[in-house]
């Protein structure tokens, strides 16, 4: 494995927050969510609520850009995909969001149908190294 490729697993694995950027009739929007990435299948996943506000506008425009939020450095990765409602549920990636996100058990097992798993594809990520150098890495 190349060190650029270990430097996004390594961010990807470490984050436990993005940024989302939407656009919907031309009005930006980001929002906050934790997830998980799997890289396996090269996904970004995430939990959100049914209906809620941003799900309404991922279903008007389904093309996202998202950053991971860095925490006590300044590296970071970003990227630009697709996002669409995942055909799998909280349950099927409890234990993985679990081993991530302190709060996502209770959140699975109190959100009973209520939440629900969106996912974003992307094939080429940009990967910012403490301000100071960028690696454009493909998938």
């Amino acid at each position: 494995m190349n060190e650029t490729k270990k430097i996004f697993l390594k961010i990807m694995n470490e984050s436990s927050d993005i940024a989302i950027a939407t656009s919907v009739d031309n009005i930006p929007n980001i929002r906050y969510v934790s997830f998980y990435y799997s890289e396996k299948e090269n996904k970004v996943y995430f939990m959100t609520f049914k209906n809620s506000p941003k799900t309404i506008d991922f279903a008007k425009n389904n093309n996202v850009t998202f950053s991971t939020v860095p925490k006590t450095d300044y590296n970071y990765v970003k990227a630009t995909g697709k996002l669409k409602k995942s055909e799998k549920t909280p349950d099927d990636l409890k234990e993985e969001f679990c081993s991530k996100l302190p709060d996502a058990k209770m959140m699975i097992e109190q959100g009973k149908g209520f939440i629900e798993v969106y996912e974003i594809t992307f094939s080429t990520a940009v990967i910012s190294i403490n301000r100071m150098k960028t690696e454009i890495i493909n998938l």
